[in-house]
């Protein structure tokens, strides 16, 4: 909207912001980081579609590529100048064009949100639970549905996938203190199974 690209262009200008009471907020001393989506299809053409739903996974470009990918960047900021003010696109030190989450970097998120999900209930409950890599993969796939969501679907992910049938089995008493169990994949769903003499 042209009033808050004219507040932030002020801001960037002066390192201060001033309501209508006359009332400032020194920003000289602070970094600003701000995130637009910006569609551009192209993009996205050499690898079959965005995201990992699509029938090929996008991948880093190789270095025989990087002129073709200057080249797209350029296009997006282009097209996202367009959607500023000439004054405030002009105020902004560094434009920066973030590329969908390969696989293994979603593979990534995913270690790390079960690593601390099974911190919490190991010392909550005393339940230990691990997964498998088919299991890892088949999390980081479900949430890639949306590649313009960035690594944001993860959490729910796990929480939907692992962490809920957890809590069933653990209501119903088939998990108790002192269980250890492995989240593997069979077909298209997550198996689960508690360690031998874990109970």
């Amino acid at each position: 909207h042209p009033d808050i690209h004219a507040i932030v262009a002020q801001l960037l200008d002066t390192g201060r912001l001033t309501d209508s009471r006359g009332r400032a907020v020194d920003f000289r001393n602070a970094i600003l980081i701000a995130t637009v989506t910006t569609e551009f299809r192209d993009a996205g053409r050499r690898a079959g579609g965005i995201g990992f739903g699509s029938s090929t996974a996008i991948q880093r470009p190789a270095a025989t590529d990087s002129l073709k990918t200057s080249a797209e960047d350029a296009a997006l900021l282009e097209r996202t100048a367009k959607q500023m003010s000439p004054a405030l696109w002009a105020r902004i030190d560094a434009k920066i064009v973030f590329r969908p989450l390969r696989h293994d970097e979603m593979r990534r998120v995913v270690e790390i949100e079960i690593a601390r999900s099974s911190e919490h209930l190991r010392a909550e409950r005393g339940i230990v639970f691990s997964l498998t890599s088919a299991a890892i993969d088949f999390i980081a796939a479900s949430a890639s549905a949306d590649p313009s969501a960035g690594a944001h679907p993860v959490r729910a992910a796990c929480q939907r996938l692992v962490e809920a049938e957890i809590a069933r089995r653990i209501f119903s008493g088939e998990y108790s203190p002192g269980s250890r169990v492995s989240v593997g994949r069979e077909g298209d769903a997550l198996d689960f199974r508690a360690a031998p003499g874990a109970s």
